[in-house]
């Protein structure tokens, strides 16, 4: 139940560094209206998502999975599993050129990408010279 609690708080917090991108109307930039930027950050390349109906699984299949590490949040459940392909030294991906579409397809700034930035900073990784802003 702690975890679910954890999880929850953590859905919070970004859902409010999102309105408060909102209300500036500066959605893609950080509290200090300074750009959100990919270079040095890797934080969505550090777990991956299965958007998943949770009412469809049993409660102690949900504990399976949190026995695992696994976080269960309301739209699925995220693994917590750097990518093969991100290096750690550079903080960068290895394969910027030929990433899967899901890669691609990611928004700098978007909700995710704060709420990835945010989980990070909280777990004490330090992603630029822009997180202490998040």
């Amino acid at each position: 139940m702690k975890r679910r609690d954890e999880n929850y708080e953590h859905e919070r917090k970004s859902r409010g560094i999102e309105q408060a991108l909102h209300a500036q109307g500066a959605r893609g930039e950080d509290a200090m209206s300074k750009p959100v930027n990919c270079d040095g950050c890797g934080a969505c390349c550090m777990y991956f998502m299965i958007s998943l109906d949770l009412s469809r699984l049993r409660g102690d299949e949900i504990a399976w999975y949190e026995m695992h590490g696994v976080e269960v949040r309301k739209n699925g459940l995220r693994f917590n599993i750097p990518c093969r392909n991100f290096d750690f030294a550079t903080r960068r991906c290895k394969i910027y050129e030929t990433r899967p579409r899901v890669c691609r397809e990611a928004q700098v700034g978007a909700a995710n990408c704060l709420a990835s930035r945010l989980h990070m900073k909280s777990l004490g990784v330090k992603i630029d010279d822009t997180d202490d802003k998040i």
